[in-house]
């Protein structure tokens, strides 16, 4: 049985492959939306370096407090109580909005809203490398027809507004 504080299924094979796809540089800015325990946050916080930041938001106060402890290394790592209609960041002011498992949280017929809002939080004058989404897919019917067996899954990098330009091995 996992703890709260491991990482999901799959993280550890998958975070190298992801990083690469997530393209982000040192000095980067980047809002984690649901960052959870923060192990997303603190990959990408290692990667934007020093100059960078890591917006983690959470909508828990515990969570965040937990970050707050747990993250005291990495100065450019920021937890912060993050709203439910927005990030609650000022306009074009983060390369990469990152969300991970966390769509399904967002209120029934409010998520394209959330979505638009959020493309105001990102920087346009930077090429089209932050322009992706990480997307899970799980094999549902795999679970029906066999309950004791766990459903494939699958990630991938797209390109938002254009076609992926390739999938993972």
């Amino acid at each position: 049985m996992r703890s709260d504080h491991s990482p999901p299924k799959g993280f550890k094979t998958r975070k190298e492959y992801i990083a690469k796809e997530l393209d982000l540089r040192e000095g980067d800015v980047v809002v984690d939306l649901g960052a959870g325990d923060g192990a997303w946050s603190e990959l990408m916080a290692r990667l934007v370096g020093p100059t960078g930041a890591v917006h983690a938001g959470e909508v828990e106060q515990k969570k965040v407090d937990q970050m707050m402890m747990k993250f005291t290394a990495l100065p450019q790592l920021h937890p912060y109580l993050c709203l439910t209609d927005g990030t609650g960041l000022p306009p074009a002011s983060c390369d990469l909005a990152f969300i991970a498992a966390v769509y399904h949280h967002f209120e029934k017929g409010a998520q394209v809203t959330y979505l638009q809002g959020l493309r105001s939080v990102l920087k346009t004058r930077r090429p089209p490398r932050h322009h992706r989404a990480l997307h899970r897919n799980r094999d549902r019917q795999r679970r029906t027809r066999n309950p004791a067996k766990p459903p494939a899954s699958r990630s991938r990098a797209i390109r938002l507004g254009a076609p992926a330009d390739h999938d993972d091995p």
